[in-house]
């Protein structure tokens, strides 16, 4: 167990934040900005298991954040994150009927790999801001807000990032939009 009462207050907060987000609850509902909004699941599909833009893109992103100095143990606050967020998509998805273009994706092309993703990143950007806000806050400030709405942010509309992209501020990023269902 994390041994920081600042990073357990961090993590406990994650988790109450977690539990008011209304997963799924609006997918499919018309989102105004056409260049954002995705039309329906196979494009979902095709966004996150087709094409690598994506699924690039947050890679470099969840790498700026692995690489931000921290004095605490990023490894085991994020096997506490990763526990949390874990259980929470799981015990969603339980009771959620995954559309059948999804059952025969491989692992990375599911919908609870990719939702599991965003939120253990989420945790750990929120973990991460209780020592330093030097470092993009991608999950919180781009993603996060789609999710408490009850869409689905899976794609991105708008250049390729760089695999040595060093951006410090969402404003570094390039030209472009989160996708959403």
């Amino acid at each position: 167990m994390i041994k920081n009462e600042i990073l357990d207050e961090a993590i406990r907060d994650y988790e109450n934040v977690l539990h008011s987000i209304p997963l799924f609850s609006n997918v499919g509902d018309l989102i105004e900005d056409s260049e954002r909004s995705v039309k329906n699941w196979y494009e979902v599909y095709t966004l996150i298991s087709k094409q690598n833009k994506w699924l690039n893109f947050k890679n470099v992103i969840t790498n700026v954040i692995a690489d931000v100095g921290f004095e605490f143990d990023l490894d085991e606050a994020f096997h506490e994150i990763e526990k949390i967020s874990g259980n929470f998509v799981d015990s969603f998805f339980k009771g959620f009927e995954e559309p059948e273009i999804f059952h025969s994706a491989a692992a990375s092309g599911k919908l609870d790999y990719h939702v599991k993703w965003d939120l253990n990143f989420l945790g750990v950007e929120r973990v991460l801001s209780t020592e330093t806000n030097n470092y993009p806050k991608f999950f919180t400030d781009m993603i996060f807000p789609w999710y408490q709405k009850g869409h689905f942010p899976c794609g991105w509309n708008g250049k390729m990032i760089k695999q040595s992209w060093e951006g410090k501020a969402l404003k570094d990023l390039p030209n472009g939009k989160v996708r959403v269902y």
